[in-house]
C-alpha cells in the first residue's frame, strides 16, 4: 500500500454502524478546491467573540431594527449599539425563547402567549393589551401588517395596516386544510407560511379589505408539520425546519422547494434525532458568511449540527472540551438565538448565549473564552471598560501593580468580566473600592491566569486555563479486506494562522486511531503545528502504530490558532516505510 492519500471528509455521517460510517467534522467545514492538493480543503469554523457583555439571564431572542439591535435577555429588553454598549428598555415577562418581528416601525415580541411592542425611535416599550389580540404564540410581518398565530387553534390574526399596536377581532383567517394547530407563522417571497403540527399552508395578501390574507391560489399544502416554532429558519429565501411526515410519522429535516418539502438530513442525523427525549426543544437559526449559508440546529445538551448549503453537507459544532477518544462529542455549542447587526461597519452574525452575553462569529478568534488578546507592558495598569472583551496579557520584567475600577460603576456593571494573565512577574490587583474574593488584593502569579467578574460592588476571581476551540477531523475507515496492514506514518498538510500570547504553549495537533471502526480511539500523539502563519506545513507522525484491518484516523487540535487542513497521507502495508 505504501504512501496513500486519504480522502478528506466533507461532513457528518457517523451512523448506527461505526464500521460503515464514522466520518465527522467538529468545528470545521469543507470547501471545494478542485485545483488544490485535495479536492476539498477543511477550514476552521467561525468562533464566538464577545460583542456585548450583559449577563442578566439567558438570551431569549434578538432582532435588528434598522441598525438598532434588540435582544431579550432574562426578563428585560436591551438595545445594543455598534460598540456593544447596552441599555435596558424594560421588562419582558416569561422564561422561554421569544419570537420577534419588525415591520419598519415597531419591534413586536411574543413571550409566553403575551405580546409587546417596542419603538426604537421613541424608546417606548409597551405590552399589547388589546382584547382582540388573543393568546399570541408566534409573529411575523408582511406588507406592513403584523401577523400572529393563536394558541391552540389553526388561526392567524393580524394588525391594522402600518400599526402593530392595534387589532380588530374580525381580522383573522384559519388554516383549515388540515385540522391541526398552527405552531408558527413566517413570511417570505410575499407569502405567509403557516406551519402546523401536521401540515404547512400558504397565504397571500389579496388586497380584499374584507379578508386581507387568504389561501394562496395554486399552492398545495405540504403534508409535513413542524415539531416546534423555534426549529424553523429562513435561508436563501427558503424555509428549513425539523418536521414529521403526517402520514409516515418520520422525523426528518426539510428544506422547502416551491410547495414541496425536500429532505436534507441524512440517516446518521435522523438516528440521532430519534434518540432525543423531547424533540420540541430543538432550536434553529440560519446565517451566511464567506459564501456559505448555514442552517444551524441545536439539540440542547446533545449536539449542534450545521447544514452547509454550499456543499449540502453537515458538520458538528461544539463548545468546550470533550474526551478525544469518544466516538462522537455529546455537547451543544450553547448559542441559541441569532441576528445580523446592520449598525456595524462590517456585518457579522450576532449570536446569543445562555450566559446572557452576545457574541459575534468571527474567523480571527480561536479561544473558548471568546476574547481577543491584548498585550500591555508596564509596571502598572488601570483596567478600562473596553477590557471586558479581552484577555489582558500583562507582560513586564518585574512585579506589576494594577488597579480595578469599582465594581458596579459604569462599564463595570455586575456580570462584566475579562481575563488577566501575568507574564514576566506577578501582578498585585487592587480594586478602587470593595473587595476581590473577599480580600483587599489579588496576587496573580507569573504564568497564571484569572477570570475577573464584577459581582455587585465587589469582584470575584477564578483561575482560568486558556485553551482554543477544539477542531477535529475523523477520516473514513481504511479497509484491506481480511488482511492486516502495518501503519508506520501519517502526514497532515495544513496551514496555521493567528497568534499566541507571550508564555502560551506551542500550538500542537494530536493523532488518534481506532481499529474497531471508530467506536473507541487510542493514541493521542502530539506534534507541533509549527510557526504561526506558515502557508503550508506538513506535520509528520513517524512511529509504529500497530496493525489493523479497519483503521480510522482522527486529528485534533485545541490550540488557540487558525487551523486549515489541505491534505493527508498514511503509510501502511506489510513492512511499510515512511
Amino acid at each position: 500500500m505504501g504512501k496513500t492519500q486519504l480522502k478528506l471528509p466533507i461532513g457528518f455521517s457517523a451512523g448506527r454502524s461505526a464500521k460503515q460510517s464514522c466520518v465527522n467534522l467538529v468545528n470545521m467545514y469543507a470547501e471545494a478546491t478542485p485545483a488544490g492538493l485535495s479536492p476539498v480543503t477543511l477550514y476552521s469554523c467561525p468562533t464566538p467573540r464577545i460583542f456585548s457583555v450583559i449577563g442578566s439571564g439567558a438570551v431569549r431572542g434578538q432582532i435588528n431594527a434598522k441598525g438598532t439591535h434588540c435582544a431579550v435577555i432574562g426578563s428585560s429588553l436591551y438595545t445594543v449599539d455598534s460598540s456593544g454598549t447596552s441599555a435596558n428598555r424594560g421588562t419582558i415577562d416569561g422564561a422561554l425563547l421569544c419570537d420577534m418581528a419588525y415591520d419598519g416601525v415597531t419591534v413586536t415580541i411574543v413571550s409566553d402567549a403575551r405580546a409587546y411592542a417596542y419603538n426604537p425611535v421613541t424608546g417606548v416599550l409597551q405590552e399589547l393589551l388589546d382584547t382582540d389580540l388573543i393568546n399570541p404564540t408566534s409573529v411575523c410581518t408582511l406588507d406592513q401588517y403584523t401577523i400572529f398565530t393563536r394558541r391552540g387553534t389553526g388561526i392567524i390574526q393580524w394588525s391594522e395596516l402600518g400599526d402593530g399596536t392595534n387589532y380588530d377581532g374580525l381580522d383573522f383567517a384559519a388554516a383549515e386544510t388540515s385540522p391541526d394547530n398552527a405552531v408558527a407563522v413566517r413570511a417570505a417571497q410575499q407569502e405567509l407560511v403557516i406551519f402546523g403540527e401536521d401540515s404547512i399552508e400558504f397565504f397571500r395578501n389579496t388586497g380584499d379589505p374584507t379578508q386581507i390574507f387568504q389561501r394562496a391560489s395554486g399552492a398545495s399544502p405540504i403534508e409535513v408539520g413542524t415539531v416546534s416554532r423555534d426549529c424553523i429558519a429562513i435561508m436563501d429565501n427558503s424555509f428549513y425546519w425539523l418536521g414529521r411526515d403526517r402520514n409516515s410519522n418520520g422525523l426528518l429535516i426539510y428544506r422547502a422547494e416551491g410547495y414541496q418539502a425536500k429532505r436534507i438530513s441524512n440517516h446518521a442525523i435522523e438516528t440521532l434525532l430519534e434518540s432525543v427525549t423531547d424533540i420540541s426543544t430543538v432550536q434553529s437559526y440560519a446565517y451566511a458568511q464567506q459564501g456559505h449559508s448555514y442552517f444551524h440546529m441545536t439539540i440542547p445538551d446533545v449536539a449542534t449540527l450545521v447544514y452547509d448549503a454550499a456543499t449540502n453537507e453537515w458538520h458538528q459544532r461544539v463548545k468546550g472540551s470533550y474526551p478525544a477518544t469518544a466516538r462522537l462529542p455529546v455537547a451543544d455549542v450553547g448559542l441559541h438565538t441569532f441576528s445580523m447587526n446592520g449598525a456595524r461597519p462590517v456585518q457579522k452574525p450576532i449570536v446569543g448565549s445562555d450566559d446572557g452575553n452576545l457574541y459575534e462569529l468571527t474567523f480571527d478568534t480561536f479561544a473558548q473564552s471568546g476574547t481577543t488578546d491584548e498585550v500591555s507592558a508596564g509596571a502598572s495598569y488601570t483596567y478600562v471598560a473596553g477590557d471586558a472583551k479581552k484577555r489582558k496579557i500583562r507582560a513586564h520584567t518585574t512585579s506589576m501593580t494594577d488597579t480595578l475600577p469599582t465594581a458596579g460603576s459604569t462599564g463595570f456593571e455586575s456580570g462584566r468580566q475579562f481575563i488577566v494573565r501575568a507574564t514576566g512577574g506577578q501582578i498585585t490587583i487592587t480594586p478602587s473600592s470593595g473587595t476581590i474574593n473577599g480580600a483587599a488584593t489579588l496576587v496573580v502569579a507569573d504564568g497564571a491566569e484569572y477570570r475577573l467578574v464584577a459581582s455587585g460592588t465587589n469582584w470575584l476571581a477564578y483561575l482560568y486555563t486558556h485553551v482554543g476551540v477544539v477542531r477535529e477531523v475523523t477520516f473514513a475507515p481504511i479497509y484491506n479486506g481480511n488482511q492486516y496492514l502495518t501503519f508506520t506514518g501519517f502526514d497532515l498538510v495544513c496551514q496555521t494562522g493567528g497568534t499566541v500570547g507571550p508564555g502560551d504553549p506551542e500550538p500542537m495537533a494530536e493523532l488518534y486511531w481506532s481499529d474497531d471502526g471508530g467506536e473507541t480511539f487510542k493514541g493521542g500523539v502530539a506534534k507541533s503545528l509549527g510557526a504561526i502563519g506558515e502557508r503550508e506545513l506538513t506535520v509528520r507522525w513517524r512511529q509504529n502504530m500497530g496493525r489493523g484491518r479497519n483503521r480510522v484516523f482522527r486529528v485534533r487540535t485545541a490550540a488557540p490558532v487558525d487551523f486549515t487542513v489541505l491534505d493527508a497521507h498514511v503509510y501502511a502495508g506489510p513492512g511499510a516505510q515512511a
